[in-house]
């Protein structure tokens, strides 16, 4: 179950992706920075309203053991009431909220995407009984149809010059395919009770105060820079953030809905430390290598990819790899404590990252955007693995030493792999990228050495054959 559940996980994030990914490099030609940045306020603000309104209830009802019918009820109800309140609130504060950033362009964008809000409370509850069974079919087929949609969609709109309202249009249709076919596979609809509210509300605080802290501490540098930078630097910011977020996307998004069930099921200690491990293994050899093969090559890549107007954003694409690479080595760790019912000890974790997190963007953001995106970015990661790295000490009795090793080695294979290209930018100018040939050459024996690194340390094939092997169907 758990094997076509993961292949399932995958298949769905990998087409979405690979469909929103193509749509992104038409509109990033078609829109410009500051209109990008206008945008990205409008994403954090409906972001921070969506994780409000789950409330924690998606991760509630996939560990919850037993979910009958008026406990999706009362499920639904707070959800919708909750998304109620936020609907009319940004309705009414779009206005304020366009002044604020001196930008005009985002009310009408903010107003259009939070309609969103009214059309997702079911897709919230159906959604999450179909994780907890770990079928993954059905959200394959309503992101896909979703991404496909909204994206035409959008590249029509932003082709016909509207850029921000584009985007945001892009944005609410793609909520309103993926509950229209949600409710095609289930039409069953939900009654209004708060008969459970209060029981589910006392299981789900911890997650959704752990997921608010963790998007306002991410979000904070951008919603800093917009105001204090301005919209052009925060859309090369958001671009630069967007481009990294790829590999969450291409991977944490198809592995980590998979790890919270898994983790949830594994009731003997010794097998919870054994998934432990091994799913950290597998995540960091994944993530390390890629950011930090990103990193070096963020110019090519922004330019490549996007257009050279969008060059600028290529420091910041560095400085963020440098983040995730350190992040990623306990990324695997936050759904995985889930799983295990330690929300709780989550959220203090999250909050001490975050604040500080916070607290460093709020003091540096006057010496300018680089030294706030450089400070905001690296040093929290090294909190964040130091909290999580003990808390699975104490939690789970696991070794500081053997998890710090399964990092270590995962840096030591990125850069070893990584160093034809680091010699390549050594030996060539500042146009080192441009000989293509050279550049596919370099690329090629980086991967070779990663392969042949991987393949001859700690002996990975069998870590991901046992892993299949004893999860299989």
């Amino acid at each position: 179950m758990t094997t076509n559940a993961f292949i399932s996980s995958f298949s769905t994030k990998y087409i979405s992706i690979i469909t929103q990914f193509l749509g992104s490099l038409v509109t990033a030609r078609l829109i410009a920075p500051d209109s990008f940045g206008a945008f990205s306020v409008c994403v954090i603000i409906l972001t921070t309203a969506n994780i409000i309104r789950d409330l924690g209830i998606s991760n509630f009802l996939i560990v919850n053991d037993s979910n009958c019918r008026k406990t999706l009820d009362s499920a639904f109800t707070l959800v919708f009431l909750t998304s109620l309140a936020l609907f009319l609130s940004i309705m009414f504060s779009a206005g304020s909220v366009a002044r604020f950033f001196e930008s005009a362009a985002i009310e009408p964008a903010l107003q259009i995407m939070s309609l969103s809000l009214l059309i997702t409370p079911i897709y919230v509850i159906k959604s999450s009984i179909f994780k907890k069974e770990m079928d993954f079919t059905k959200d394959l087929v309503s992101s896909t149809l979703g991404i496909i949609l909204s994206t035409s969609l959008t590249i029509y709109l932003a082709a016909q010059g509207y850029e921000v309202i584009a985007l945001a249009i892009g944005n609410l249709a793609l909520f309103i395919v993926q509950t229209a076919v949600i409710l095609f596979y289930d039409k069953r609809l939900y009654s209004f009770s708060l008969l459970h509210a209060h029981s589910i509300f006392q299981k789900s605080k911890y997650v959704l105060t752990y997921n608010v802290i963790s998007h306002l501490g991410l979000s904070c540098v951008e919603f800093i820079s917009a105001k204090s930078a301005g919209l052009t630097d925060t859309g090369l910011l958001s671009r630069a953030n967007t481009t990294a977020s790829m590999f969450v996307k291409l991977f944490n998004e198809g592995f980590h809905p998979v790890v919270v069930p898994y983790f949830s099921k594994a009731k003997v200690s010794e097998s919870k430390t054994e998934k432990f491990l091994l799913m950290a293994k597998i995540s960091s050899n994944l993530s390390i290598p890629f950011y930090i093969t990103l990193g070096i090559l963020a110019e090519p890549a922004i330019v490549i990819l996007f257009g050279e107007k969008w060059i600028a954003a290529a420091p910041f694409l560095t400085i963020i790899c440098i983040g995730r690479a350190t992040s990623s080595i306990t990324s695997v760790y936050e759904p995985a404590l889930m799983g295990l019912g330690l929300a709780n000890r989550l959220v203090k974790v999250g909050l001490y990252i975050q604040v500080f997190r916070i607290a460093i963007a709020l003091l540096t953001f006057n010496y300018g955007i680089y030294v706030m995106v450089i400070c905001a970015t690296v040093f929290p990661p090294i909190l964040r693995t130091t909290l999580f790295v003990a808390l699975a000490n104490r939690e789970l009795n696991i070794n500081v030493a053997q998890q710090l090793s399964i990092a270590a080695k995962a840096f030591l294979v990125a850069v070893l792999a990584s160093s034809p290209l680091i010699a390549l930018i050594v030996s060539q100018d500042s146009g080192w990228w441009t000989n293509v040939l050279v550049l596919i050459g370099a690329l090629v024996t980086s991967l070779c050495l990663y392969i042949a690194l991987v393949l001859n340390y700690e002996e990975p094939k069998a870590l991901v054959r046992s892993f299949f092997k004893n999860n299989g169907s």
